[in-house]
């Protein structure tokens, strides 16, 4: 089994958007069946909220885009 772990730059305040195109590019960047098992930090879908009503926008707006 081959796996790949991606682990993004820690966001500063206002770059989770920023860090969700990483992860998307990242992954994009990936060969069909070049790994078996691709490992993301938790919370990749809302990452760098800064509060509760920031990662709850984040996890329904650009973090719901990211994982469809």
């Amino acid at each position: 089994m081959i796996a790949s772990i991606l682990q993004p730059p820690y966001p500063l305040p206002g770059q989770a958007v920023e860090t969700l195109a990483w992860q998307s590019a990242a992954l994009r960047r990936f060969e069909k069946h070049s790994t078996d098992l691709i490992v993301l930090p938790e919370y990749c879908n809302c990452t760098g909220g800064r509060d509760l009503a920031e990662t709850l926008y984040l996890f329904d707006n650009p973090g719901a885009e990211f994982v469809s």
